[in-house]
């Protein structure tokens, strides 16, 4: 396809572009980003976590994002924290979407001697939402399927979530006590009877996003809306020169917007500062 662009090209254009890794944006980067840039485009992501209060604060809880990011790193060649690798550990992963997928998959393939993976809601609503309606082949996530591969069953425990956790004379995680429950339409309850104790040396939550880094907002001096993304009428805000793009504008979502939601963003910027955009 003549209309791709080739790694090289990629690769060519990244290298015209100054790249700045490693830095933090602060109050006083953002005024000097304003002071020297007509415009400023954040694309920062929706990185920030639902609160699980243990995460990164007993040794062997991680959200999932931290565990990915090591995971690439020594991929890569590069020093990683061998505390957050799965080789050889009893895995628990939270959560039902892409990343829980990812996080089961690379503790798979890094040797994790277990992996479970608990979903709070029934299995015939997660099954509902893979399968759409006309497929004649029922789906199965690739995590799903190498758990299959590797241990002979699915990982996934549905209607499960964690109570609480364990942890030895040492304060390092040894188990996940999971609660079952109960739906009622849309209303969950978690039950009281049937609890479980899941050995386990590494726990990741990877039970979703609450939207954008906060302190970038407030370096810009940005709002945030209920959902946890930046406040924008389009992709412009409401201070000045500063424009929105991604899942810090729309909220947690596929890599498949980045393109339609950089061109649009390009073509907001390039309208604000003529007056008018020819690009589509």
């Amino acid at each position: 396809d003549a209309g791709r662009l080739t790694q090289r090209q990629f690769f060519t254009i990244l290298d015209v572009i100054p790249n700045r890794v490693g830095a933090n944006v602060d109050e006083a980067m953002a005024k000097t980003l304003l002071s020297e840039f007509d415009a400023v485009i954040l694309a920062c992501g929706a990185t920030e976590p639902r609160i699980f209060p243990q995460a990164g604060a007993v040794p062997g809880v991680s959200y999932a994002l931290p565990y990915l990011k090591e995971a690439t790193r020594a991929l890569l060649g590069h020093p990683s924290d061998e505390s957050l690798t799965a080789a050889g550990k009893r895995v628990v992963v939270v959560g039902a979407g892409d990343t829980s997928a990812d996080c089961v998959a690379t503790a798979i393939r890094q040797g994790a001697v277990s992996v479970t993976q608990l979903i709070r809601k029934p299995r015939e609503l997660v099954e509902d939402r893979e399968n759409l309606w006309g497929n004649p082949i029922p789906f199965r996530d690739y995590a799903e399927e190498e758990a299959v591969a590797k241990f002979g069953e699915s990982p996934r425990q549905y209607e499960t979530v964690v109570d609480h956790i364990e942890c030895n004379s040492e304060g390092k995680l040894v188990g996940v006590v999971t609660a079952r429950t109960q739906w009622k339409g849309r209303k969950m309850e978690v039950l009281e009877e049937g609890k479980t104790l899941i050995p386990a040396d590494l726990l990741l939550i990877a039970s979703g996003f609450s939207g954008c880094e906060k302190a970038t907002l407030d370096a810009f001096g940005l709002a945030q809306t209920k959902s946890g993304c930046a406040a924008s009428v389009g992709h412009a805000t409401a201070v000045e020169k500063v424009f929105v793009a991604g899942d810090m504008r729309r909220g947690p979502s596929l890599v498949v917007w980045a393109i339609a939601e950089g061109r649009e963003a390009a073509q907001a910027v390039d309208a604000y500062l003529l007056g008018y955009s020819n690009l589509l």
